[in-house]
């Protein structure tokens, strides 16, 4: 009777997956679909394609579904949250919002009255997204249900990052050197903590039971006009209690990064930080983030995680060329890479 049952139940299983018209997507699949931001002349587009045998399969998505080129500007930050795609162009002052599957255009976020430059949106719930600019103190509660701005939420100064882990929302404001820190109950900055030395980028650990601020130090970062420069740093926080748990100093054997400040930051779900100065690829041990090491003396534009299947890639950009580098999660060796005759501004995984 066992053995009868266990092949019914398989039979049953081969019948399930054979009808449904769902492709399973493993991590041992050979080429994997990306969305790349590609500039050109005064032309964006967006361009499908696999990874990374660089065959492609739509060459302007969002010209052939909406018959409109999407912009002459730079595309900046692609977010990818359930069904939608969000594009940012700080330079058209706005946002637009595409159907995944499709690439038709839902809705469009204007911000050229307030002459605002968008930055970076992050999302806490399914209805709910959290935006930044580059030059105002205002996050912007985005209503993603019926694509509408629900509220804005002023800050103690500019931002410079946004995270968002449970009901929290992390905000960076460098030149003040305090994260703000938001709840999606209240819609409100609940906590200001004073972390010193500008803090600048901010992810969480793994587990989500920590938060990392990387600090870019005194007198680098736009605006910060200071003479005296200081060396970059991290600051660990405690989720639950926001306590802070160290700060130190980032000192890499072998090179110096007094001149240098974070630009990209992402860890991985090992637990290793990643961050990108001008000049240099440096890890950050998460679980003991006094030490850190250099990995490369190369100035990538992008660092991008994927934490689903623990999948770090590098875009790196020349005059003429965009290599994007699938890379060790741990160690970053890179194991393959697409490069492209043009220039990749964006790109994430769909």
């Amino acid at each position: 009777m066992k053995l009868l049952s266990k092949i019914c139940l398989m039979s049953l299983l081969v019948i399930l997956f054979s009808c449904s018209d769902e492709k399973l997507i493993t991590e041992i699949s050979p080429n994997k679909h990306i969305l790349v931001a590609i500039h050109k002349g005064n032309t964006s587009k967006l361009t499908r394609l696999t990874f990374p045998d660089g065959q492609i399969i739509d060459d302007d998505v969002f010209l052939k579904a909406n018959n409109k080129p999407i912009s002459s500007h730079k595309i900046a930050y692609l977010a990818t949250y359930l069904q939608n795609i969000y594009v940012i162009i700080p330079d058209d002052y706005k946002i637009m919002v595409l159907d995944r599957t499709t690439f038709k255009l839902i809705a469009e976020y204007n911000f050229e009255a307030e002459k605002l430059f968008p930055r970076k949106i992050v999302f806490a719930n399914a209805t709910e997204g959290y935006l930044i600019f580059d030059n105002t103190n205002f996050v912007y509660l985005i209503d993603t249900y019926y694509n509408k701005i629900a509220r804005k939420i002023e800050l103690e100064g500019n931002p410079s990052d946004i995270l968002a882990v449970g009901n929290q929302v992390y905000i960076t404001l460098p030149l003040q050197n305090k994260l703000a820190i938001l709840d999606t109950r209240t819609h409100k900055v609940e906590l200001s903590l004073q972390i010193d030395n500008v803090p600048y980028l901010v992810q969480k650990n793994a587990d989500g039971k920590k938060i990392l601020v990387l600090c870019a130090g005194i007198g680098k970062v736009p605006g910060d006009f200071r003479e005296a420069i200081s060396y970059p740093s991290v600051t660990t926080l405690d989720f639950n209690s926001n306590a802070i748990l160290s700060n130190y100093e980032i000192k890499p054997p072998k090179i110096d990064l007094l001149k240098e400040y974070p630009k990209q930051f992402i860890i991985t779900n090992n637990d290793w930080g990643f961050f990108a100065t001008g000049n240099y690829l440096i890890r950050l041990d998460v679980k003991d983030p006094k030490f850190s090491i250099l990995i490369e003396q190369v100035g990538y534009a992008n660092l991008t995680h994927n934490n689903i299947y623990n999948e770090f890639y590098l875009l790196l950009n020349s005059q003429n060329q965009s290599i994007i580098h699938q890379v060790d999660p741990i160690l970053a060796k890179k194991k393959s890479k697409l490069t492209l005759n043009e220039l990749i501004t964006y790109f994430t995984l769909l």
